[in-house]
């Protein structure tokens, strides 16, 4: 007897990441029944619509953004760090 397989796709801000992961997600779907996704993702990106479509459970958590160049708001990135492992 197979045991269900749950599997945790992860990636987001753009869909450059995700919609590969959602294809790999519907390929398994194919040759498993017993497969189940969920997809964790940045709070404000696109990927929540996308794997909504795709029947996949969405989870967000805060994304932690490092500017190119120094700014002001490095200093707030050890503070949003803290809030995104909170969150996940």
């Amino acid at each position: 007897m197979k045991k269900d397989m749950m599997v945790l796709l992860a990636g987001g801000g753009t869909l450059g990441p995700v919609t590969p992961l959602l294809a790999l997600a519907e390929a398994w779907r194919k040759q498993r029944e017993d497969i189940s996704f969920a997809l964790v993702g940045t709070q404000d990106g696109p990927e929540r619509s996308l794997a909504q479509a795709s029947q996949i459970p969405f989870y967000a958590i805060p994304s932690v953004r490092l500017p190119r160049f120094f700014s002001m708001e490095w200093f707030l990135i050890p503070f949003r760090a803290l809030r995104a492992l909170a969150g996940a």
